[in-house]
């Protein structure tokens, strides 16, 4: 079985299977990392998006039962998705705001940085991936620019997340 639960969560918040969560936290159901495929090996392991899918139907972009509960994560950004197609467009849309940003930062300082060019492969990956993964055609690839540049609305086909809103 494994250890038992340090801080066992008494509240209403379970995955679809039934499964409560462990130290206040769900995993996710589904998970896609790019770092896993065999042409971005040496990618940062850090870049993945997905989804948990909760018992009452929805599906949240994290696992923490604090930002379930309040539908806010800790970047101040909705979680709580009502399709599973919308929860892993926003969670893609996440990753790509992180790509972009870690290519702008070209600092000593950064344990990580990401170059122009895997950023834009990253980007162009994510873009079909999610794609392929909600039965849609794949999007032709095309430069992204990084978060210093200009972003026409909806050019990514996701969730705009240039604009954080605090949740209240």
């Amino acid at each position: 079985m494994g250890a038992p639960d340090p801080f066992p969560y008494e509240g209403p918040i379970a995955a679809a299977d039934g499964t409560r969560p462990w130290n206040h936290y769900l995993w996710p159901t589904e998970s896609w990392w790019i770092s896993h495929e065999p042409e971005f090996r040496g990618f940062p392991g850090l870049f993945h998006f997905g989804y948990v899918a909760l018992m009452d139907g929805r599906f949240s972009t994290d696992g923490e039962v604090y930002s379930i509960e309040q539908d806010c994560n800790c970047d101040g950004q909705r979680c709580l998705f009502a399709t599973r197609a919308a929860a892993i467009r926003a969670s893609a849309a996440r990753m790509i705001r992180a790509m972009r940003g870690m290519a702008r930062h070209e600092s000593p300082y950064m344990l990580t940085s990401l170059s122009r060019e895997h950023m834009q492969r990253g980007v162009n990956w994510v873009r079909a991936k999610v794609a392929e993964i909600c039965g849609q055609p794949a999007p032709e690839p095309r430069r992204v620019p990084i978060v210093s540049e200009e972003l026409p609305e909806g050019q990514l086909n996701l969730f705009e997340t240039r604009k954080a809103v605090a949740c209240e």
